[in-house]
């Protein structure tokens, strides 16, 4: 039972025995692509039911396999040789790849590249597969998460005085450039959330660029628990290469045929709000699904079918226009305002007499709110005579800056130029409109409130 019984090693044996050990890990990483280029114990006809699924899904959102593939699966599926019809459908489906998912039999997750060309649209979605090997049998919700496709900013909290603080989830304007991707897997019918079992499967993820040129994302997979692999192996950096897309230039006429500022909702046929809301940056608000032109002005849209919702406030007809992006197709868009009722003919002036600019939905980071640029051009969608734009407890440090009780003129700023990769839009547009403010300082319910107000 003493010490001098026990068995001693020397440290070199120590060394020897703890460099085995390190490179049997690196060992099993490597062996990790081989594991899934080589899983074919799974049975047939699963797998082909499966795979028919993602077919399907692929169809509804409008992004079919080639026809020479889905020839190439239809014979893999009558394979009279199950191993030969599992390693044909993997041939075929693997080209789509973007990464592979490995789950150990300790339900560990790890990913590794695919054979996908990382290659996106700017301000436009693509789809691609994730294939999953699922050692574990596990039936977990799958989920694919990226720092990239977090939101451009920190919602308030409705704090008298805004949160600039990363630990609570501030986001400085270089970190909001760095969030340029949207993400979405693919769960709706014929598919599932949750994982199958099947030891080989197959996934949906759709990616959004919100910029164009060089831009890398980190992906990270988890199952159920979420259990990152040892050494981060669950996580894996993709460099893209985003193809920029065309800007369509508007033509907004009022009824007199004078320039005029629209409220557009514009969706494609799987009813995705363009730009995608939450990498918006102003003057569009992540918050609403419209956003506000005016005559000149562009939007940037890819190729596909789109549809162009329009109007100005209550006062206009509501309007649609169906648009089809393809190469050649004319870079200006045509939107014709028309009037239902004329109130000013009976001296009535519309007006809003409660708008927020700071609190609520809003972002209180990178931005405490928003600017009198946008809230004048919100106020000139709509159709408005007057905006009265309420401020209070979030963000009143920042706004009070603009309750100076005279006119504030906005114009073109000498040297700004749009962001060619963006898509957004200088902020002072092109005009020099009477911007008039009336200060009022109140304590309401134990919190600063204000107004200005905007008469368009």
């Amino acid at each position: 039972m003493g010490g001098k019984n026990m068995s001693r090693i020397s440290r070199r044996t120590f060394h020897r025995l703890a460099l085995m050990s390190t490179g049997s890990g690196l060992l099993f990483r490597n062996a990790v692509p081989r594991l899934l280029a080589n899983a074919s114990t799974v049975p047939l006809q699963p797998l082909v039911a499966q795979v028919k699924r993602v077919m399907t899904a692929l169809e509804s959102i409008g992004e079919p396999l080639p026809q020479d593939e889905v020839a190439g699966l239809s014979a893999a599926f009558a394979s009279p040789t199950e191993s030969a019809g599992v390693n044909e459908i993997q041939r075929v489906l693997d080209s789509h790849v973007l990464f592979n998912v490995a789950i150990n039999p300790e339900s560990r997750v790890s990913v590794s590249r695919g054979k996908a060309q990382a290659k996106l649209i700017e301000q436009g979605w693509r789809s691609f597969l994730v294939k999953v090997t699922n050692q574990a049998a596990d039936t977990s919700s799958f989920k694919i998460r990226s720092p990239q496709a977090r939101p451009m900013g920190r919602r308030s909290d409705e704090a008298i005085t805004a949160v600039h603080d990363f630990t609570n989830g501030a986001v400085d304007p270089v970190e909001a450039r760095d969030r340029w991707v949207a993400i979405n897997s693919w769960d709706n019918p014929p598919l599932q959330p949750t994982l199958s079992g099947l030891e080989i499967e197959y996934r949906i993820l759709q990616i959004y660029s919100r910029d164009a040129g060089q831009r890398e994302a980190s992906f990270q997979a988890d199952a159920g628990v979420g259990e990152q692999d040892l050494g981060f192996r669950s996580t894996i950096p993709i460099l893209f290469d985003c193809r920029p897309t065309s800007d369509f230039t508007l033509q907004i006429r009022d009824v007199d045929g004078t320039p005029a500022t629209a409220s557009l909702v514009i969706s494609d046929s799987q009813n995705r709000i363009y730009p995608v809301q939450e990498k918006r940056s102003l003057p569009d608000l992540w918050f609403e699904r419209q956003i506000y032109r005016r005559d000149g002005e562009t939007i940037r849209l890819p190729a596909g079918a789109f549809s162009i919702e329009y109007g100005r406030g209550p006062e206009y007809v509501r309007k649609q226009l169906s648009l089809s992006v393809q190469p050649g197709t004319p870079s200006s868009i045509t939107l014709p305002l028309e009037r239902w009722i004329e109130p000013h003919r009976h001296s009535y002036y519309s007006g809003d007499s409660h708008i927020h600019a700071a609190g609520c939905a809003h972002y209180e980071s990178p931005y405490e709110g928003v600017v009198p640029e946008v809230m004048f051009r919100q106020v000139q969608g709509e159709g408005l005579d007057v905006g009265d734009v309420l401020t209070w407890a979030p963000g009143y440090y920042y706004q009070k800056q603009f309750f100076t009780g005279h006119v504030h003129r906005f114009g073109p700023t000498a040297g700004q130029k749009q962001p060619e990769s963006s898509g957004l839009l200088d902020l002072s547009a092109r005009m020099r409109p009477r911007f008039d403010m009336t200060s009022k300082s109140l304590v309401f319910r134990r919190a600063i409130v204000g107004t200005w107000c905007c008469y368009g």
